[in-house]
């Protein structure tokens, strides 16, 4: 039987916890969509790190059963999010670890990053269902109902970091260095890799997405791009991504390629003057785009968020995403979804 994804589409590569190298565990959620996020785990004797959680406690629950079936004698010990986003910290509190790392900003970031609005915008959506909508609120409706529907938040409470850092941090898993870098303003306003130099495996969270569009709510493009070419000279073996399956350096590649076209032909519709969202739907039906391999990846429509984000001073947000930017974004993306229908 076919593995399906949280939203019900096939699976695309194998879902669950993978070994990547000895001791070092991937755990993937295809196929990458909206907050089907990937997890990691890294063991030595009888000491685990894990390497973020999931979205709801449904899904956190599946991945510490795939954990401690890997790694039964090894208690998770420490805990390390790469950032604040709700689908990598909303089930830290069912770990239970004694030690939850993040960095400084990233701690500022979570406070904001709650249950309560999601369950609110579930809410809503479940009102209005049957409700006769103007055509343009409809599809806002059912694209939010569509992004939610997988997700139960009832009882989510994100744990709060034991450990700030900010720089780089080297933590012991038994006899084992892992090293946390914060790379910066990029995805979220900090971005943090996690790498382990003995098995050449770097857990890249949302500085990497494969097969599916990223999302960039703070940074600017060419923060991101210098971070992907730092996730490159560290010449890996294996790229664990925070969306889709586990990759090489070609993929890494591949990013900083949809960035370039994103920086220069987006760049160029927005300086004529074109809102984010006209210059989306421009770029999304432009031969450039059409002809490259990013028009196959999911979630295209992302791209709003990445030109809203690049019309704003210097391509760069200083602040978190509220709850109201977030809501028109998801207004704009459902229409650029429901493009042609």
């Amino acid at each position: 039987m076919t593995a399906l994804t949280p939203h019900g589409q096939p699976a695309r590569f194998e879902p669950g916890l993978r070994e990547v190298a000895p001791g070092v565990h991937a755990y993937l959620t295809p196929n990458g969509s909206w907050s089907e996020s990937n997890a990691g785990l890294v063991v030595s004797g009888d000491h685990a790190l894990l390497i973020d959680t999931q979205w709801d406690a449904h899904l956190t629950l599946r991945l510490l059963q795939a954990v401690h079936a890997a790694a039964p004698h090894a208690p998770i010990t420490t805990l390390v999010n790469t950032h604040a986003d709700g689908d990598h910290i909303f089930g830290n509190a069912l770990v239970g670890a004694p030690e939850v790392v993040m960095t400084e900003r990233a701690a500022r970031d979570a406070l904001h990053e709650t249950p309560g609005s999601l369950v609110a915008f579930q809410r809503l959506t479940r009102a209005l269902r049957g409700v006769p909508l103007p055509r343009s609120a409809a599809r806002t409706r059912d694209f939010v109902a569509d992004v939610l529907a997988p997700f139960d938040f009832t009882g989510v409470r994100p744990a709060a970091p034991t450990r700030t850092f900010t720089g780089s941090l080297d933590l012991l898993v038994g006899s084992r260095r892992v090293r946390v870098e914060e790379y910066g303003h990029a995805h979220t306003s900090s971005d943090s890799v996690v790498t382990v130099p003995d098995a050449g495996v770097v857990f890249a969270g949302d500085l990497l997405f494969v097969g599916v569009t990223p999302v960039m709510w703070a940074g600017p493009i060419t923060t991101w791009r210098a971070h992907l070419a730092r996730l490159l000279a560290l010449d890996a073996d294996v790229y664990v991504p925070g969306h889709g399956p586990v990759c090489g350096k070609e993929e890494v590649r591949l990013l900083d390629a949809y960035f370039d076209l994103l920086g220069r032909a987006g760049g160029a519709l927005l300086a004529r003057g074109l809102p984010p969202h006209e210059a989306a739907r421009a770029f999304l039906d432009s031969g450039e785009f059409r002809a490259s391999p990013f028009a196959a990846w999911d979630n295209p429509e992302r791209v709003y968020i990445n030109l809203l984000t690049m019309s704003r001073a210097g391509g760069r947000a200083e602040t978190p995403v509220k709850p109201l930017d977030r809501a028109l974004a998801f207004h704009h993306m459902a229409q650029l979804a429901a493009r042609g229908s």
